[in-house]
């Protein structure tokens, strides 16, 4: 479950900001969804707060 969560936390943004696919995404909105994720992931499921 929590996989998939993590999966969901990082398409859905790519895909409202891609507008479905018709927008190439940069490295950096790549960069920055990514890194939103895996903060927002480890707020949830981790056992240590993110830096």
């Amino acid at each position: 479950m929590a996989a998939e969560q993590f999966g969901a936390l990082v398409t859905a943004p790519l895909e409202n900001r891609s507008r479905l696919g018709t927008r190439k995404i940069t490295t950096t909105e790549l960069e920055e969804v990514t890194r939103n994720a895996v903060q927002t992931f480890l707020c949830a499921f981790g056992s240590e707060q993110p830096h």
